[in-house]
């Protein structure tokens, strides 16, 4: 397949693979779980291009610590690749990446729920893709500027929350899971969006959902899922919804030939380790997978710039999962099995 590319388009793909030549193996990154010393694993960390975030023992110690050190490469990462796009797929990527900025919504609304003083501590140190989203947290939720793209999905999230009396955690989560699924899917309308990377963005979008899904399942509250109907892969939204526990449901899932791998996996580990995050992260997983695959057949194309950003972004979740599951005392052979990845680009 042959695909007519912008000269500005075609400079980023080929930038993205220079790019790509800087991210820390995956064997590299799994090894690290094997080293019970913290001097000597932070100077493992510190020889790779995290070394300038992490450069304090409690940088790999406290969570807050290595949140910021995880993620701080990673904002520096999406803020190069933003400077060198041509417009609409700045958007796009900025669509894609607003799930932090929603998070951080999500989390700035449960702190005062629970009267935290310092509401910023638990922040994700990301720069903002949808601008305005924290000010208008601020100042009460006031409306939001609608002009900006996908703001007025979250807009419309919180006013049906509040509403409902703005007490409902759970509610909220939905929601604004919704709001970014809306934002997302406008974006995958667009005629721009050529070749595989549509398919990249569509599989991670369903595999968020799915992850969603169980973790709602896992928390007994699989009757409010019907916030997300419609917008989930149907055959998976039908299982999950209809199943009584996450064994049975990714029992059922690994029924299915696009679900197999994933399911497969999570069985094995969720038998190991019974938490919702797992779950979500194995999904993320299973959707980098499909994203190196498509990228694999189309190297030349958008597709291979958001498997880059893709794997940018699991290489900070796959470091905060190591560091933070060292802290619990997960065995490093459960964690090497966590990270793992079938396969990778070089």
């Amino acid at each position: 397949m042959v695909l007519e590319l912008s000269t500005e388009k075609l400079y980023t793909i080929m930038r993205s693979h220079g790019l790509a030549l800087h991210l820390t193996p995956v064997e590299e990154i799994s090894s690290w779980a094997g080293v019970e010393d913290d001097g000597k694993l932070l100077e493992r960390i510190s020889m790779t291009d995290y070394g300038r975030h992490f450069e304090e023992l409690d940088d790999i110690l406290l969570e807050e610590r290595i949140v910021k050190s995880a993620y701080g490469l990673l904002g520096e990462r999406i803020d190069f690749i933003l400077s060198i796009l041509d417009e609409r797929t700045g958007e796009l990527v900025r669509a894609y990446f607003s799930k932090y900025d929603i998070e951080n919504l999500r989390r700035r609304f449960y702190a005062a729920k629970s009267e935290r003083e310092d509401v910023s501590l638990g922040l994700i140190p990301l720069l903002e893709f949808l601008p305005g989203l924290g000010r208008a947290y601020e100042a009460g939720a006031a409306p939001l500027e609608a002009q900006t793209l996908g703001m007025e999905y979250v807009e419309r999230a919180l006013k049906e929350w509040m509403k409902a009396g703005a007490e409902d955690l759970t509610s909220l989560d939905l929601l604004l899971e919704r709001s970014y699924a809306e934002i997302v899917r406008g974006c995958l309308r667009w005629p721009t969006l050529i070749g595989g990377a549509k398919d990249v963005i569509k599989a991670y979008l369903n595999a968020r959902l799915m992850g969603i899904g169980l973790k709602a399942l896992y928390c007994g509250q699989k009757e409010r899922l019907g916030v997300l109907e419609g917008l989930m892969d149907p055959k998976a939204y039908g299982i999950i919804v209809k199943s009584e526990s996450v064994s049975s449901a990714l029992d059922e899932l690994a029924k299915i030939g696009s679900y197999s791998r994933f399911a497969g996996e999570a069985i094995k580990t969720y038998e190991k380790v019974r938490e919702p995050w797992l779950l979500e992260y194995s999904l993320f997983k299973e959707a980098l997978e499909m994203a190196c695959e498509t990228a694999e057949r189309e190297p030349f194309s958008p597709a291979y710039l958001f498997w880059y950003l893709i794997r940018v972004e699991w290489e900070a979740r796959a470091i905060e999962i190591l560091l933070l599951s060292r802290r619990e005392g997960l065995s490093s052979e459960i964690v090497r099995g966590i990270l793992s990845l079938a396969s990778d680009l070089p």
